[in-house]
Order: structure tokens, then sequence, then C-alpha cells
């Protein structure tokens, strides 16, 4: 296993706002998720991997925002109010 290969993070909107070395921390986080049988290894990868896709989440909300999604929209794909989502992400 390699936790470079391949390239998950093939959206460039994603790119452009996530910068390469966070996706690469995230990347070998998740090699160590699926190589080690550390549970507490497991555990601060997925620790790792979790604050990263806050990262990505928001990333997500601007772009969708962008292209011209509406709050509610955005609301029913992340399976949350409307409120919610506006208030984390305005």
């Amino acid at each position: 296993m390699n936790p470079s290969s391949g390239n998950d993070f093939d959206h460039p909107w994603l790119i452009e706002r996530i910068p390469e070395e966070i996706l690469g921390r995230y990347r070998k986080a998740m090699f160590r998720v699926r190589s080690s049988n550390e549970p507490l290894v497991i555990l601060d990868s997925l620790a790792e991997m979790q604050e990263i896709l806050q990262k990505v989440e928001r990333a997500a909300v601007e772009e969708a925002r962008a292209q011209g999604a509406t709050w509610s929209q955005v609301a029913e794909a992340l399976n949350r109010t409307r409120q919610a989502v506006e208030q984390r992400f305005r």
C-alpha cells in the first residue's frame, strides 16, 4: 500500500480550496487506518480525518453556494436544517 498513490481529490475546486498538504495528510491517515492493527493508532488517524473532512465539507458548501445552490439545498444534502447550515457556514 502506498499512502500517496492515486488522486482521491480530483475536483479542481477542492484542490483550489484545500492545500495539497492537507489532502496528503488525509491520505496518510487513511493509510494508517487501513494498515494498522492498533486501535489507538486508528482512533488518532480517524480524529485527524474528521478534522480534515470538516474543511472539505466547508469547501464543498462554498462551492455549492458559488454554483447557485440554495441554503435549503445544501441543508438537504447534509441532512440538516437550513437554519443550522446557514448558521454554521455563513
